[in-house]
């Protein structure tokens, strides 16, 4: 008989995060992306689903899901500057708890600036805070005539849009 499952090995550590959020909007999301790009591996051969189920109420409940490998350890090798300004070479191994734990804690996070999981944490923070303005940003009309070029934003008035026409001498 197999020990093996199609999703779990026998004594396999796994550990799940679930929320109810949009993937999109999750921070677990963000987490596992980081993670894996440390290399820590899916706890599972099918380690996120995205389920809605509807209640006995008529009440529908969403959970997303992801399972990631507790047991595997990840090498992090970072530099720190001393106070006289020389450069010191630091290194350790820590499991996917370790890394969460300090990837969703900012105090953490600053009071550990050159570690290599405050450069995903602040990647991560500050890809989110990008697209939420450039989702905030009208997309632009590109109108060329000969080596003049204007662009446009889609949202621009009749009245901006002729101007910059004219001013292309269109």
């Amino acid at each position: 008989m197999s020990t093996k499952s199609p999703l779990l090995t026998v004594g396999t550590k796994v550990e799940i995060l679930r929320d109810s959020m949009s993937p999109y909007q999750s921070p677990n999301t963000r987490l596992v992306s980081a993670a894996r790009a440390c290399g820590f591996e899916w706890g599972t051969s099918d380690s996120f689903m995205d389920a809605i189920e509807e209640k006995l109420d008529g009440t529908i409940e969403r959970t997303v899901t992801w399972v990631m490998n507790a047991a595997q350890k990840r090498e992090f090798i970072w530099a720190e500057r001393t106070a006289d300004g020389t450069l010191v070479a630091k290194s350790e191994e820590i499991d996917f708890n370790e890394f969460r734990n300090r990837f969703l804690n900012l105090d953490w996070i600053s009071a550990n600036p050159d570690h290599p999981i405050s450069y995903l944490r602040a990647t991560h923070r500050h890809h989110g805070r990008m697209l939420a303005t450039i989702k905030t940003l009208p997309q632009h009309v590109i109108v060329r005539n000969g080596a003049r070029t204007a662009s446009i934003p889609t949202n621009a008035t009749p009245e901006e849009r002729a101007r910059a026409l004219r001013a292309l001498g269109k």
